[in-house]
């Protein structure tokens, strides 16, 4: 470490960024070319994961999807989305909006909760 001028409390800086508080949870630390530091940890320092329990785990993380931007349609989210115009104009009342040009950043998300930012002065 001292040779590649890596000291004790960046070490403990970059544990601390990968989840790890105590130096004694790795078996491992290895300075990587790139200055990056890899850490493996003792087995059983982990906390289990869904797999380690048996529990089948939804995958719930999905992306926001963009269907106006700065006044534009982007049609073709609209349609990967499966909503048509009238769901979005629905969507623009419910906002107090009069037309999609109006909104300067809608997104619709895996959950069906829609994101919208009107441009200012639209209101």
């Amino acid at each position: 470490m001292r040779r590649n001028r890596f000291t004790i409390d960046e070490l403990l800086e970059e544990l601390r960024g990968q989840g790890i508080c105590d130096i004694n949870d790795v078996k491992y630390a290895i300075l990587e070319n790139s200055g990056q530091l890899s850490v493996l940890p003792w087995p059983g320092t982990q906390p289990p994961s869904a797999d380690d329990l048996g529990v089948k785990a939804a995958d719930s993380i999905s992306l926001p999807v963009v269907l106006v931007n700065d006044g534009r349609l982007i049609s073709r989210n609209l349609e990967l989305c499966e909503k048509t115009m009238d769901w979005l104009k629905k969507q623009v009342r419910r906002q107090g909006l009069k037309d999609y040009r109006d909104i300067f950043l809608l997104t619709l998300d895996g959950g069906g909760n829609i994101n919208c930012i009107p441009k200012e002065n639209s209101k």
